[in-house]
């Protein structure tokens, strides 16, 4: 029997020697700069992904405040058309006639001195519909309501009392918000609509007296002509925030205005 083979000395410690080496060359792991190239791989693809979530987010901010926008345009421009197209009405004209359905009065607009309203007048405003002094104009409508007719005020109430009930309904902008006040007895003085930077008005006149709407006059026009009785239309001009750029300490307007023209269907002809 053949007994197994003995390596001499000298070869078995270079044999253990080789096999330590090898074995640690299979046990390396990363050197220091693949390991520095790993990390800025990952730090490039992690700031990518944050720049993809955060580009998102800012654009979904932006779509919804957009959003905001277009819903407070529609829904200014249907509250300010209900109330003023209502201006002149009064209930039963078989009995009733303008003139003692919405007699003579006055109004207090915005702070300022009392404007008069002649009997059957169905609008008054104040301002100078050119926003010279950073303020926007203020607009007041009258008509009378009857018991149950489903008439509305300016914040969308109906008239249930039993009898009749006389409407003097003022629009104004109040910090940047759209504001219903009743002038009759101020059972309501409501913000409606906010975000909004101005409202301008002019009012179509009928300054020839043919019947017919020839020029759009400022409040402070139409009440040094005395030419109440001869107002046909309002065009109202509103000027927003922007959504993107204003913040809660700098309130920055958009550059245009939305402008709606209401026609004034119930208001009599005047003197």
């Amino acid at each position: 029997m053949t007994s197994p083979k003995t390596l001499p000395p000298c070869l078995a410690t270079r044999h253990r020697a080789n096999a330590s080496v090898a074995s640690v060359a299979r046990q390396r792991g990363l050197s220091l700069i693949e390991l520095m190239v790993a990390i800025v791989i990952s730090l490039f693809m992690t700031k990518s992904a944050l720049y993809m979530v955060l580009s998102m987010r800012n654009t979904f901010v932006a779509q919804d405040r957009l959003a905001r926008l277009q819903e407070s345009e529609r829904l200014a421009s249907t509250l300010l058309t209900s109330s003023i197209s209502q201006a002149g009405y009064y209930t039963n004209p078989l009995i009733n006639t303008v003139s003692t359905a919405l007699p003579a009065n006055s109004a207090t607009l915005g702070g300022g001195a009392p404007l008069t309203l002649a009997a059957g007048q169905a609008v008054i405003g104040r301002g100078n519909a050119d926003n010279v002094d950073n303020s926007s104009d203020i607009i007041a409508v009258q008509y009378l309501t009857g018991n149950g007719d489903g008439v509305t005020n300016c914040i969308g109430g109906t008239n249930v009392s039993g009898g009749n009930v006389r409407i003097l309904d003022q629009w104004s902008i109040n910090n940047n918000t759209l504001t219903c006040l009743d002038l009759v007895s101020n059972a309501y003085n409501l913000p409606v609509v906010d975000n909004i930077s101005s409202m301008i008005i002019t009012y179509g006149t009928d300054t020839g007296g043919q019947g017919n709407v020839d020029a759009y006059l400022s409040a402070n026009a139409v009440t040094t002509a005395s030419l109440w009785g001869r107002v046909h239309t309002v065009r109202i001009s509103t000027t927003y925030l922007d959504p993107i750029r204003s913040t809660p300490t700098n309130a920055i307007p958009l550059n245009y205005s939305v402008t709606q023209v209401i026609s004034l269907q119930n208001a009599p002809t005047l003197p």
